[in-house]
């Protein structure tokens, strides 16, 4: 569901295979199944959800597991973004 938002908005959003370990591993320790795991994942993106359509259009975001566990930003989650080469 995410994905499709990031993509509606002209970036990619893509999450580690650690990210979503401890994604899973959160919604465990709240036992309330897949609702824990929306919750989660909803606390998480919230804010940049709301910064995307302001952000440079193409641009790459990586939640890593750090994101995830609180440990870095998550604006550390942008990728720089490559310019694509105009073919002649």
């Amino acid at each position: 569901q995410y994905q499709k938002f990031f993509e509606m908005e002209n970036a990619e959003l893509e999450f580690t295979d650690d990210a979503l370990h401890v994604l899973a591993q959160k919604a465990l320790e709240r036992d309330t199944g897949a609702r824990a795991l929306r919750a989660i994942t909803e606390e998480l993106m919230v804010d940049l959800m709301y910064q995307l359509p302001e952000e440079q259009r193409g641009a790459k975001y990586v939640i890593t597991r750090s994101i995830v566990e609180g440990k870095a930003k998550l604006s550390t989650a942008r990728q720089k973004v490559k310019a694509k080469k105009e073919s002649a």
